[in-house]
């Protein structure tokens, strides 16, 4: 089917009971996963469309999110680790720390899943600041993002 927003949704190749559909964002393309949850396919569709409508200012509270529930993570410890060498030694690396800015600036909103008709998930990449775990942040409240929390997964 053809949206006048999200564009082409079509039935997800990796999850047979999801939809899928892309949109411009920015200099490229993301994503959206559409899973109905037990809500009618109509509700799940209408809040892609609104959280597609609302990218730009959903993304920026989104990282501001994950600026505030990760940073200190990362700068407590996941900035250091140990690289193999060539002979199987290892080498301890240690980035510096990052500002919020500097922190802010690395994430790249990658996808978003939309569950039913209150659910969004945004994925990002976070240029491997967390060492290819994956960066979300899960509103249960549609495109209200007021009590959104960030997480690591995978």
């Amino acid at each position: 089917m053809n949206h006048p927003i999200l564009g082409e949704i079509r039935p997800c190749s990796d999850l047979s009971d999801a939809f899928e559909a892309v949109v411009d964002y920015e200099s490229r393309t993301v994503r959206f996963l559409l899973s109905e949850d037990d809500r009618p396919l109509e509700e799940t569709i209408a809040l892609a469309a609104e959280v597609a409508t609302q990218m730009r200012r959903l993304d920026d509270e989104a990282k501001r999110r994950v600026v505030a529930d990760l940073r200190g993570t990362y700068n407590a410890g996941w900035n250091e680790h140990d690289v193999v060498q060539d002979d199987g030694s290892l080498k301890s690396v240690s980035n510096p720390q990052l500002s919020e800015t500097e922190f802010y600036e690395k994430l790249l909103l990658n996808s978003i899943d939309v569950t039913g008709d209150r659910c969004v998930t945004f994925f990002y990449k976070d240029g491997g600041l967390f060492w290819g775990h994956a960066v979300v942040v899960n509103s249960l409240q549609g495109t209200d993002f007021s009590e959104a929390y960030a997480e690591l997964f995978g």
